[in-house]
C-alpha cells in the first residue's frame, strides 16, 4: 500500500478526470464526513480508499468465485424454478451484482473440493501400516 504522501503526489502528477457514479445518498454523506474528518480532498480520499480497500474486495470476490470470464466458459442448462429466479433477482437488486454472477458464486462455494474438510481416516487402509503401528511392533520383539 502506498503512503498518503505517495498518493497525494500521484494525484497531483496525473491529470484529473471526472466520472459520474450513481451513489446512494447515505454513502455520499458518509464519504463527505469521513473525508472532512481526515482533512483530505475528495481525490486524496478516493485514492486512499481504492489503495486500501480494493485489494481486499477483489480477493474476497475471487474467493467467492466472482472473477472475470475465462476462455474456458461454456453454457450450462440449469433447472431453475420461479422461486429460485426470484431469489437471485432480489439478491441482484440488493447487491448490484448480476444474478448470473451470484449464482456462480453460490455454485462455486457449494462445489469446493472437500479435501480440506474431510475427516482423516483413523484406521489404516488394508496393506498399509502407520508409523505408530510400526513403532509398537518394534517394541514387542
Amino acid at each position: 500500500m502506498a503512503t498518503k504522501k505517495d498518493l497525494a503526489a500521484q494525484a497531483t502528477i496525473e491529470e484529473t478526470v471526472f466520472r459520474v457514479y450513481s451513489m446512494p445518498e447515505e454513502v455520499r454523506e458518509r464519504m463527505v464526513k469521513a473525508r472532512e474528518a481526515k482533512g483530505e480532498t475528495s481525490q486524496l480520499f478516493l485514492a486512499t480508499v481504492i489503495d486500501q480497500q480494493l485489494p481486499n474486495i477483489v480477493s474476497g470476490l475471487k474467493a467467492l468465485g466472482v472473477s472475470a470470464p475465462s476462455e474456458s466458459r461454456r453454457p450450462a442448462r440449469l433447472p431453475m424454478c420461479d422461486s429460485m429466479l426470484a431469489e437471485l433477482r432480489l439478491a441482484s437488486e440488493a447487491t448490484g451484482l448480476p444474478a448470473s454472477t451470484l449464482l456462480l458464486a453460490c455454485i462455486n462455494l457449494a462445489a469446493v473440493p472437500a479435501t480440506n474438510t474431510q475427516k482423516r481416516r483413523r484406521t489404516p487402509r488394508k496393506g498399509t501400516t502407520t508409523k505408530k503401528a510400526t513403532r509398537s511392533r518394534k517394541g514387542r520383539k
